[in-house]
């Protein structure tokens, strides 16, 4: 029974001693939406003409343009990627979020919210808005 338990201290079970990994070396681990996360294939370059002070990142109208900005790269990829039902998940979910703040904005500020849909090229999401008269008056104003 002893002989059993007892361990080698020289080579291992099959003649060899165990690999060693060489120093500094590491496992690379997955990051899941690594391209969101580092802000890649992101154009945020709309977004700073959102904003109503210097670093203003949580204006209705600034979340906003940052959810357009992850909308055109979710739309890119479900475009290469018609299968990929977890990114389309994901879609719909920003664009929940995205209309339910220019809900919010178009009860609070209606100057903010024209500027928002011309600008970002958005359809309005108001119902009784069905022949784009936030569209036109945006239109207009801007000229």
């Amino acid at each position: 029974m002893a002989s059993l338990c007892h361990r080698p201290t020289g080579p291992g079970v099959f003649g060899q001693t165990a690999v060693k990994r060489a120093p500094g070396v590491q496992r690379c681990r997955v990051q899941i939406c690594a391209s969101y996360k580092n802000k890649e294939n992101i154009d945020l370059s709309k977004v700073a003409a959102f904003a109503q002070h210097v670093g203003d990142v949580g204006g209705t109208a600034v979340q906003i343009a940052r959810l357009s900005a992850r909308v055109e790269q979710l739309t890119l990829h479900m475009q290469n990627n018609r299968k990929d039902h977890s990114s389309k998940r994901g879609l719909q979910a920003v664009l929940s979020q995205r209309k339910s703040l220019m809900q919010y904005l178009y009860k609070t500020n209606r100057s903010a919210y024209d500027k928002v849909v011309v600008e970002l090229g958005i359809r309005s999401v108001i119902a009784g808005d069905s022949h784009k008269a936030a569209q036109r008056a945006a239109a207009e104003a801007a000229q």
